[in-house]
């Protein structure tokens, strides 16, 4: 048997959401079993599989966190890598030395499925300490194995005491005469640029070659000066003396005294070397001190060289006096600044060829500050290189003889009793929480395929509106409508109004609809009543009619108004007609009583529909509709009406406003919990 269900509609109410104490209560059976098949499942897989055992032993490979450091480095602080000597315990040499040492029946395992079944791995980021775990089906055989493993690691190590830092102490030792050799060579380098150049420092030699070309310059523009003011001397004594052969006699001789122009020669060289040197030393040191003595040594030979060859000449002249006299004097001043004339020419050439030497080395500064610069770069980075290789070897040489590399086993392997695989009591606890949520997961899944309501505390869980009542339906054939009459019969309106047996069961839940509609109004201030449903065929039309004849039969007057204007049906169930009604009385003006009419019950009227018209909704939310229903609260205790269903339709809407409480009615097993929810 199927229910009706009826709830009071309060303001502002929200309506039902996920609830899974509903869903299990309701989907309870698929659920349990799909959670006894996941469990049943789970302890077969577990009853069936072959017990693992799993035995281990700890090893010490780096006992560098017990030797006190020679001093704090950076790696003090850094975490242990061990992952090279984890590579190397599980290296197949070492497990086929420990195949090797395995005697019968644990000797035909190979070194794959040894490796397979071998973990190795660190207890922690700060320890030099590796566990070492093997697992097999037979307690006695890991164990073996294991002991077998613990003596070969201990035999590698034995083998192989050199530590690290004494391997690289050698490399160091090893390269160490290479890193000297090129830091001699580039030594040698720079002492043989420095003897080729006769440059110390090419910067200070850029700044004394530079301060000895704005010195040659200066002299060069003395010297110049000089020579200009002798030229001017020697034109005017050439002039007062004019055109003597016995000058022109001595030019003659001194242009071609060989021991004279070698004396030039000489001085010329002399000035240029005194130039030189000054690049390199002042004037006042020893070197540039004995070449300007010897310069001016060769300036006096010359000198003395003139007065001689012309002295010889002069013995030839017939000697003079009066104003031949003073011609004489003129001539010997002409002759003398003559030799300085010449001398000072000399001189001047000497210094543009030392301007000129200086300027070729002057521009040879940046090629031999470049060479200077990268010779003087490689000494540096060799001498860097051997000093840092002879700081690290003696850091490694103090490292190596603190430490001890010998391997050591902590805890020895260990017969294990209990299997590690498979756990039982994790299995199947596991299997009981899996198995519980796939079986929620398929109540869930089942609840959100099937929309339709349930049960009663479904739809009462789903609105979270109040119980008003719950009416069975009876027993009938398709189309037929059940409607309790007081006389203790049921009567199915179907075509052929043949009549059903009288149900018990639906005369007592309309009773208990009533009261429980009745305690609603404790102050009789609840008259009218409004039912609607989510959709239609809910059987809210039933329920209105048969709860005005309940009603009724308690004495109270009832009036059954038929608002459903699109599709009446309250006019069916009396089998009257609906030429009049509701759409009458507010379209027309009528009065409402002219066009109620008679039940044939006592206490129980009908106000139908009446007349289809357009615009339902304008005529239920006119003025005239909220009249009829005061006038109609006024003389009768309960005004029950019938409406559309309100999702969808605003027909209903329009009446909330004007009744005391609005019932929605939903059918099990035929509504929609969504439309319902909306509803």
């Amino acid at each position: 048997m199927t229910s009706d269900l009826a709830a009071v509609d309060t303001a502002n109410t929200p309506f039902g959401s996920f609830n899974l104490q509903r869903i299990v209560r309701k989907r309870w059976l698929p659920a349990l079993g799909v959670a006894a098949t996941v469990f049943a499942g789970v302890a077969f897989y577990t009853a069936t599989r072959t017990p693992v055992y799993q035995s281990d032993f700890s090893i010490a490979v780096d006992s560098t966190s017990t030797a006190v450091p020679a001093a704090p480095t950076e790696a003090n602080v850094l975490t242990k890598d061990l992952f090279t000597e984890i590579q190397i315990l599980q290296s197949p040499p070492l497990l086929n030395r420990t195949i090797k040492k395995l005697g019968p029946p644990y000797n035909d395992i190979t070194a794959v499925e040894l490796a397979q079944n071998l973990e190795v791995s660190q207890v922690d980021k700060d320890s030099g300490v590796l566990i070492v775990s093997y697992q097999d089906s037979d307690p006695q055989r890991a164990q073996a194995i294991l002991s077998a493993l613990a003596a070969t690691y201990i035999e590698y190590s034995a083998e192989n005491r050199v530590s690290k830092p004494a391997n690289a102490a050698k490399f160091i030792e090893q390269q160490l005469p290479k890193a000297r050799q090129q830091l001699n060579n580039s030594a040698v380098a720079l002492r043989e640029f420095r003897q080729r150049y006769g440059v110390v420092d090419p910067n200070a030699y850029a700044k004394s070659v530079a301060e000895a070309r704005e010195d040659l310059e200066q002299q060069a523009r003395a010297t110049a000066i000089n020579l200009n003011s002798n030229k001017r001397t020697y034109e005017a004594l050439r002039r007062q003396v004019g055109a003597n052969p016995d000058i022109a006699l001595a030019n003659t001789v001194l242009s071609q005294d060989p021991g004279y122009q070698g004396l030039l020669d000489q001085y010329s060289k002399a000035q240029t070397d005194y130039a030189l040197v000054l690049q390199t030393y002042t004037e006042n040191a020893p070197q540039a001190e004995a070449l300007r003595l010897r310069r001016d040594e060769i300036l006096n030979q010359i000198k003395r060289r003139a007065q001689v060859v012309l002295g010889n000449e002069a013995s030839n002249l017939r000697p003079t006096t009066g104003f031949q006299g003073i011609q004489q004097d003129l001539t010997n001043k002409l002759l003398e600044a003559q030799n300085n004339l010449i001398s000072q020419q000399a001189q001047l050439e000497g210094i543009r060829r030392a301007e000129a030497e200086v300027g070729s080395r002057f521009k040879q500064i940046p090629s031999l500050q470049q060479a200077y610069t990268e010779l003087q770069r490689q000494f540096e980075l060799n001498s860097e290189n051997v000093n840092f290789l002879l700081k690290r070897l003696q850091e490694l040489r103090v490292t190596a003889a603190q430490e001890n590399n010998a391997w050591d086993i902590l805890s020895p392997p260990y017969l294990p009793t209990n299997p590690v695989s498979p756990d039982v009591g994790r299995n199947l606890l596991l299997g009981a929480i899996a198995g519980i949520l796939l079986g929620l997961a398929l109540a869930a899944l089942l609840e959100s395929f099937d929309q339709r309501l349930e049960g009663v505390e479904e739809a009462r869980d789903l609105t979270k509106l109040p119980l008003l009542g719950s009416i069975p339906k009876g027993k009938q054939r398709a189309g037929a409508v059940t409607v309790y009459q007081p006389t203790g019969k049921s009567i199915s309106l179907m075509e052929d109004r043949a009549p059903q047996p009288y149900n018990v069961e639906l005369k007592e839940a309309l009773y208990s609809l009533a009261f429980n509609l009745g305690d609603k109004g404790a102050n009789n201030d609840v008259k009218t009543v409004l039912f609607t449903s989510a959709i239609p065929s809910e059987g809210k039309s039933t329920v209105t009619y048969n709860l005005g004849v309940v009603l009724a039969d308690l004495g109270l007057r009832v009036l059954l108004i038929d608002a459903e204007l699109r599709k009446p049906t309250l006019h069916k169930f009396l089998q009257i007609t609906n030429n009049v009604g509701l759409t009458t009385a507010i379209t027309t003006g009528r009065p409402w009583q002219e066009v109620v009419q008679s039940s044939g019950l006592e206490n129980l009227d009908i106000l139908p529909s009446g007349p289809l018209r357009q615009n339902p909704i304008a005529l239920l939310n006119s003025a005239r509709m909220r009249s009829i229903l005061s006038e109609c609260h006024q003389i009768y205790d309960y005004i029950l009406i019938d409406t559309p269903p309100i999702v969808g339709l605003a027909d209903a809407r329009s009446l909330l406003s004007k009744v005391d409480i609005s019932v929605l009615v939903a059918a099990v097993g035929q509504s929609k919990r969504s439309l319902v929810a909306h509803a």
